[in-house]
């Protein structure tokens, strides 16, 4: 039988900016006594900064929302399926138990501070502080109790029971068109990005999520080499090939590589983006913590720290007090609209391309979704989700299906060169190189030449020369996050994106020069290695010149 099938894809991803309070270095011990090694002691501070609360709002909003979403699903033994990709750096972070316990503090302070809130207010604004309230308590009681602070392990539990597939990304969601004609680049991202899905998830991936959608010509022939077997671009890469498509967006292609590729609907992923904006949504950013006096909402946001979100919101995008029925309403004509819209959309492709095409496949609509617009910059967006699933459901007229059962079902795909673009700025990435950042990836990409060049030097070393190298690769990955550049762009945290990036590659420098002279300081080595524990296995001859 002939399908009308829509692939939801969700995409979750938080650059690497894993912050410790001050960091104090203890020099070694004396000689004869037990312990040698330097070692360093967390003096953590009052309050949390911006970069850790925009990491523990998206657990909060997002991925604790999202196992909700599947709990209740799956629970209600609702039929659907869904792709997701969760980036290497944010696994990097969900995993690490440092972040788990600075994220249970931010969730115990701010309990706290909504507490003092309920003797500050009165009227309507208190019946919004005890909802708030009671959303912080039960956060912390899902994070802690119910996924035991282990939302890797849980979604991993989602795609064993067949409702999930996740997708693997690059190590550290690099552009990848920026690095294209330099080979072991690309190979080193893309290596380590399966290599981490393969250590958090447990298994080779089948596809392969292209940050920004971000296409260049010989990027499906590398993600072929490493088994991967299908990848997702802009539909305008299809479109604008040279090679007419013939079922245009509604069908898999296959690249000259011999990946099948499949192009996301912009309509669609649109269309839910400005869902967000309707007047009776709560006001994302209309929170205490930005209005009042900041001895109110201490200590929570700390006197020498800048001001930070507290989850304690109430009005709506119109500046009235929050209503929930009216929210619920809202939601409801958001996802009738978005039901209506795929329907019709998939009916007239169907009506069009049926007699083409063979039987059991599908015309397809794929809908990509950033996680960040339906929990974090959404409130109502995982309950728009939610009813959206079981309205396909019930309406029974289109199949929800991951990405790899439609690519594992239709071989016979029309084989088309595609059209390099991305998803980002007006179809070529124009943000991730302007006058605002270029001069970031001038030193990306003489770092990665030097690293190659240390790989081949170096074949074979180990010991603490073994890893400085690791430390450099690391290093060189992060220096490479599309994160740095777009925080640049605008002007949002972009003295700390110039901070980091700068730090990541003066490391880098730091090792060559290390190498160059022979001369190594173990306690510099020590410090940066505990500051990025990120990729702990990571084997610096990814970036060696294939043979």
């Amino acid at each position: 039988m002939k399908r009308k099938s829509l692939v939801l894809i969700l995409t979750a991803h938080e650059g690497y900016m894993r912050q410790f309070g001050t960091i104090k270095i203890h020099k070694p011990s004396a000689e004869g006594e037990e312990n040698n090694e330097v070692q360093d002691e967390i003096i953590e501070e009052n309050g949390f900064s911006v970069i850790e609360d925009r990491l523990f709002r998206s657990i909060a909003d997002t991925y604790v929302p999202l196992l909700n979403m599947l709990a209740s699903l799956s629970r209600d033994k609702i039929p659907f399926k869904l792709s997701l990709v969760i980036s290497p750096t944010l696994c990097a972070e969900l995993s690490d138990e440092y972040v788990k316990a600075r994220y249970i503090k931010w969730l115990e302070e701010r309990i706290e501070l909504g507490k003092k809130e309920l003797l500050r207010c009165s009227g309507k604004e208190k019946e919004r502080a005890q909802k708030c309230l009671a959303e912080a308590t039960k956060s912390l009681a899902d994070f802690v109790y119910s996924y035991s602070s282990d939302i890797l392990g849980k979604l991993k539990e989602y795609e064993n029971k067949e409702y999930i597939e996740l997708l693997a990304t690059t190590a550290t969601y690099a552009y990848l068109p920026h690095y294209a004609d330099i080979q072991e680049a690309v190979n080193a991202q893309i290596e380590v990005g399966i290599q981490s899905h393969k250590h958090f998830f447990g298994q080779q991936p089948d596809g392969f999520w292209l940050p920004h959608l971000g296409y260049a010509a010989n990027i499906s022939q590398t993600l072929r080499s490493y088994n991967i077997n299908y990848t997702v671009v802009d539909s305008r890469a299809v479109l604008f090939s040279e090679k007419r498509a013939n079922a245009g967006i509604f069908e898999p292609v296959r690249t000259t590589g011999f990946v099948s590729v499949l192009a996301n609907d912009t309509e669609g992923s649109n269309r839910i983006e400005k869902y967000k904006e309707a007047p009776v949504y709560r006001a994302n950013k209309k929170d205490i913590g930005y209005e009042l006096p900041i001895e109110a909402i201490a200590p929570f946001i700390a006197p020498n720290k800048p001001r930070i979100q507290t989850g304690y919101k109430y009005y709506d995008n119109d500046d009235n007090i929050y209503s929930e029925e009216k929210a619920r309403e809202q939601i409801d004509a958001d996802v009738k609209d978005f039901v209506s819209s795929r329907e019709e959309k998939l009916n007239k492709a169907f009506d069009l391309l049926s007699d083409s095409i063979p039987e059991n496949y599908a015309v397809i609509d794929v809908c990509t979704i950033d996680t960040a617009n339906i929990g974090r910059e959404w409130c109502e967006g995982m309950s728009f989700l939610e009813k959206a699933i079981r309205s396909f459901a019930q309406n029974n007229t289109i199949d929800l299906e991951c990405a790899k059962d439609i690519v594992n079902r239709q071989l016979k795909l029309q084989k088309i060169d595609l059209y390099p673009c991305a998803a980002i700025g007006t179809g070529y990435g124009e943000n991730l190189l302007d006058s605002e950042n270029d001069w970031m990836l001038k030193y990306a990409r003489r770092s990665v030449e030097r690293m190659i060049d240390l790989a081949e030097r170096f074949p074979l070393d180990t010991g603490i020369k073994e890893r400085l190298l690791n430390l450099a690769s690391r290093e060189i990955l992060l220096s490479q996050s599309s994160e740095w550049p777009l925080l640049m762009s605008d002007n949002s945290f972009s003295s700390f994106a110039e901070k980091v990036f700068t730090e990541n590659i003066t490391a880098f420098a730091t090792v060559y020069d290390s190498l160059g002279s022979n001369s190594v300081s173990t306690e510099w080595l020590t410090r940066v290695e505990r500051e990025h524990p990120i990729f702990s296995w990571i084997n610096y001859r990814i970036f060696s010149k294939k043979k």
